[in-house]
């Protein structure tokens, strides 16, 4: 049976030293943006190309049996490479037809799923997602990370990417998007930011503020990630918006998952905009599926920072969850407060915004995001992780889990 062999290949690759270059995969179909060892026959069902079952779709859910390899590699791809989850197409490789498409979920939300022989994004290139609906990128054996792999809102956080919510649009104070949305202040205290896994923390309070600070937004969703979910926006004061929650992203593979020393997958809340100190949003999912993964680089699902308290300009926007949880600071102390740090490692609750006792001028700090949510299931002891993993497990926020077999018939 091919489970069979998928154990002995994994102690070949336990065995093995894993120096990350492409040539070692130089016998295992990786020769070309869109080849394929395998002949054009029919469909081929997810579930049939596995052997185990993933989570959030249908395991009969059938695409076309011509797998294509799929290489984010070159200077083409260094430049601009994506995959559009609206639309189901790519920037710097060509995806054939029938390999990508959107598909109802278990949950009744949608997603892009893209099916593929193999996939490998090569050390210096980032591959973003970019649209409103999350991918689910399934390989029949292997998906290879040595480079970035990225869901983040760098346009504008009116426009959320790979399903995060985005932040309220227009002027005036609001709730950010989400059912963990942070509320927003209509004051000059600080709006609220935007939760996942971890809780949103509250703004800061003015001293002479009648309105009132915003809270942050209530935790939702679950440690197996079934249903996929991502992360809520950040509360909003009024001129600008809080930060877009992080999106989500699936990665199914039948033989194995590896993400190299340099390899990151990323899906961060953003920080909060600085102007009346927008609260942070909320990290988004990563959710990883394949007999065997191995993570040497980062996997990324942390809440962005809350926007400082601003005065001609004196405050800060809070940082992207990226690797760091920085909340916005002031450059004048007396009249803005600093925004709360993100959600990350192992606490995954947004910080509260700094208060503001100054009876004139300023406002307080906004709230940061929480901590999004990260799990991985393989086979029993089917991971090795000696890399980054943020939020951390000890959070409650990352955890790992093992695969689903369909019943064995007689």
């Amino acid at each position: 049976m091919k489970r069979t062999a998928i154990f002995c290949a994994l102690l070949l690759i336990a065995c093995s030293e894993d120096d990350g270059s492409p040539a070692d995969d130089a016998d295992d179909g990786l020769d070309g943006d869109t080849s394929s060892d395998t002949a054009p026959s029919s469909v081929v069902a997810i579930g049939e190309l596995l052997e185990f079952t993933p989570s959030n779709i249908d395991p009969l859910l059938e695409f076309s049996a011509a797998l294509p390899t799929v290489r984010f590699e070159g200077s083409e791809c260094a430049l601009a490479a994506s995959i559009n989850t609206d639309d189901c197409s790519a920037r710097c490789v060509t995806l054939p037809d029938a390999t990508c498409r959107i598909v109802p979920l278990t949950d009744g939300s949608d997603a892009a799923v893209l099916v593929t022989g193999s996939v490998f994004i090569a050390s210096d290139v980032q591959v973003d997602i970019v649209g409103e609906r999350p991918l689910i990128l399934v390989a029949a054996e292997e998906i290879r990370i040595d480079g970035r792999l990225r869901g983040l809102d760098v346009i504008s956080n009116d426009i959320g990417v790979a399903g995060g919510y985005s932040a309220r649009a227009g002027t005036g104070a609001g709730d950010g998007r989400g059912p963990g949305g942070g509320e927003g202040s209509p004051g000059e205290s600080g709006s609220g930011g935007g939760a996942h896994c971890g809780r949103g923390g509250d703004g800061g309070r003015k001293a002479d503020d009648t309105w009132g600070n915003g809270p942050g937004g209530e935790p939702y969703g679950s440690a197996e990630l079934v249903p996929l979910t991502t992360g809520s926006a950040g509360g909003s004061n009024g001129p600008s918006s809080g930060g877009a929650g992080g999106g989500a992203v699936q990665l199914i593979a039948g033989v194995r998952i590896v993400v190299g020393g340099q390899g990151v997958i990323s899906m961060p809340g953003n920080g909060g905009n600085a102007n009346r100190a927008n609260g942070g949003g909320a990290g988004g999912a990563v959710l990883l599926e394949a007999p065997y993964v191995v993570i040497s680089g980062a996997i990324i699902a942390n809440g962005g920072g809350g926007g400082a308290g601003d005065l001609h300009g004196d405050g800060l926007p809070g940082q992207d969850g990226t690797g760091n949880d920085n909340g916005g600071r002031a450059d004048n102390g007396d009249y803005a407060a600093n925004g709360g740090n993100g959600g990350t490692a192992e606490l995954p609750d947004g910080r509260p915004g700094a208060d503001l006792n100054a009876e004139a001028g300023g406002s307080a700090g906004g709230g940061g995001g929480g901590a999004g949510w990260i799990r991985i299931n393989t086979l029993a002891d089917g991971n090795l992780i000696d890399g980054m993993v943020s939020p951390g497990f000890s959070s409650g926020c990352a955890s790992t889990g093992v695969l689903q077999f369909p019943p064995v018939s007689d």
